[in-house]
């Protein structure tokens, strides 16, 4: 079992606080206000969440290509997309921050591992991951999240590099936004 150590500090209260504002303002639903709640909570794991990240990134390969290399590219294609549209730095952050991280742990770090990091473990937390954004957003959106989920289950499998899974994962939310802005007559 993981002791992890809840201390109160400024800013952490303050991120609290800020997270209870953007609930106010944004949640519709229930089900994104029980999201806001998951995200109230980031602050006092921060310690175990920001060791959990870093810890084993570097190390491993995935398609013979090491982790380190991969994860370089990654921060490298966020910073470009982050140059050629400037509006989108808060949403890049926000998302890094508030989106990516959070879930990443949770769903892989967390679950897969606690499952036993197998292809099943991998189709199981998809489907979980897929489930619980049809709650939150809509059931489309699940269904879209679904593939995506299982390659960010086979990279942590394969990688042990959460880090690459959150890199991963806040790239693919740029797609939306970069195909909304690109092809405005579809969306």
């Amino acid at each position: 079992m993981i002791a992890v150590p809840i201390e109160f500090k400024t800013k952490e209260i303050i991120v609290v606080l800020g997270l209870l504002l953007m609930a106010a303002f944004t949640a519709n639903t229930p089900y994104q206000y029980l999201l806001v709640l998951y995200l109230l909570f980031i602050p006092f794991f921060s310690p175990y969440l920001v060791r959990n990240t870093f810890s084993s990134s570097f190390t491993g390969k995935l398609f013979g290509i090491s982790t380190l290399k991969l994860i370089l590219i990654c921060i490298a294609l966020i910073i470009a997309i982050l140059l050629i549209h400037p509006d989108l730095w808060l949403y890049g952050i926000s998302t890094l921050l508030l989106v990516a991280w959070p879930e990443e742990w949770f769903f892989r770090a967390y679950l897969q591992r606690k499952l036993g990091n197998h292809l099943a473990a991998i189709i199981a937390v998809s489907l979980f991951f897929s489930i619980t954004h049809g709650l939150a957003t809509s059931w489309w959106l699940a269904g879209l999240v679904f593939v995506p989920s299982l390659i960010f289950g086979f990279v942590y499998q394969k990688s042990g590099s959460l880090l690459l899974v959150i890199l991963l994962h806040t790239l693919a939310n740029f797609f939306p936004k970069l195909a909304a802005y690109y092809f405005p007559s579809v969306f």
